[in-house]
């Protein structure tokens, strides 16, 4: 810089101007869309649909309840929170969930269920993770990562359970009965909703154990390739 330039017409930023400047940068990155993420989203969306074959004609064929099928679907969620964010998770949620209405003949009904509990247990899971990797006082950073993710991972599951017997009730099980006249009264109603829970600690479970499987190779990807 030139010492004899004139100090006055030097624009300086006030602290507030500067905050309002880091705030917009943050959203304008949180939004970004670029062809890597894209091609992660399109990737992530065809292994979703992979996987939603194999829910509905290999496991199937050993449903719970008669009719409850266990879903290994939500993993590739988990990844693309990993490498996107909760934004365009969520609008990949409600593509692959809706897609399975044409893809493998599902009720309207059951999907709306699905795409709602889906992106509601994405929500708790980045939060807790969130919270909690700012919270561990843990000096490696990828070990914080597992540390942190495999708890948001087990606490939400729990919650995730309970927002998705709170769901049936409010919402599935009227709209079943209205539709289609299934109805659960009494102790019938007491056991379907113990299955519901049940059934939800097995399918988090499960999505979370294979994501928790990835992570560490998702991690280095990540670090290589989306930054």
């Amino acid at each position: 810089m030139d010492k004899n330039a004139d100090l006055g017409s030097i624009k300086h930023s006030s602290p507030e101007q500067e905050v309002v400047v880091s705030a917009r940068t943050k959203w304008a990155n949180y939004f970004r869309i670029d062809t890597k993420r894209i091609t992660i989203l399109a990737m992530m969306v065809a292994m979703n649909v992979v996987m939603m074959f194999f829910s509905k004609y290999v496991l199937g064929l050993i449903p719970i309840y008669n009719f409850l099928v266990v879903e290994v679907t939500f993993f590739t969620y988990l990844i693309m929170l990993i490498v996107t964010n909760e934004f365009y998770t969520l609008i990949i949620i409600g593509i692959c969930s809706w897609l399975r209405i044409p893809a493998v003949n599902d009720e309207w009904v059951g999907v709306l269920s699905m795409n709602i509990i889906d992106g509601i247990a994405i929500l708790i899971i980045a939060a807790l993770y969130r919270l909690l990797f700012k919270a561990l006082r843990i000096d490696n950073k990828t070990k914080k990562t597992y540390v942190a993710m495999s708890i948001a991972l087990g606490v939400g599951t729990i919650a995730i359970a309970a927002v998705a017997v709170g769901m049936n009730v409010a919402l599935s099980l009227p709209l079943y009965n209205k539709m289609y006249g299934i109805n659960f009264t009494g102790h019938a109603l007491t056991v379907y909703l113990a299955v519901v829970f049940g059934f939800n600690i097995l399918k988090f479970t499960i999505n979370s154990l294979i994501f928790m499987a990835l992570l560490n190779v998702l991690i280095i990807l990540n670090n290589k390739h989306m930054r």
